[in-house]
């Protein structure tokens, strides 16, 4: 029987398991183009007060696939978060973080609401915020509009 001698072997291994962990991160960072980030301020006028906003803000974010970052019921702010996985940013370069912030103002007749984003694949952009503020905001007076 003839001995095959593989000399490379390990180099083959280290490049196959290599591969495996990193994945193509990097090709999927270098064809989305450059990280872009936007920040917009928007106000969404309710009816009336509601005692209860907070809650129904974090509600419809967690249908929306954020999750509270922040809460301070005396002043009256929340925070949501959603980000891209670890995964998600390495084996495909996909790499988005989004955060909306909502300040209760005007004694609860006004939400102001800070859109911050970060991402490529065009996901850090104004369109993209707006296109956020816009769901977000018709989830939201649903929500209060429904009985």
């Amino acid at each position: 029987m003839k001995k095959i001698h593989l000399p490379n072997l390990p180099v083959i291994v280290l490049l196959y398991f290599s591969t495996i962990f990193v994945g193509c991160g990097g090709v999927g960072m270098l064809a989305g183009g450059r990280v872009q980030t936007y920040m917009g301020s928007y106000s969404i006028m309710l009816e009336a007060p509601r005692e209860d906003i907070l809650d129904i803000v974090a509600e419809v974010g967690r249908t929306m696939g954020y999750s509270v970052s922040g809460l301070d019921r005396d002043q009256g702010t929340i925070s949501l978060s959603s980000g891209s996985s670890m995964a998600t940013t390495g084996l495909l370069g996909k790499s988005s973080q989004a955060t909306i912030y909502v300040a209760i103002v005007e004694l609860g007749k006004k939400l102001d609401t800070r859109i911050s984003l970060v991402g490529n694949f065009g996901k850090g952009t104004q369109k993209a915020a707006d296109k956020l503020f816009e769901d977000f905001k018709t989830k939201l007076l649903e929500r209060i509009n429904s009985p």
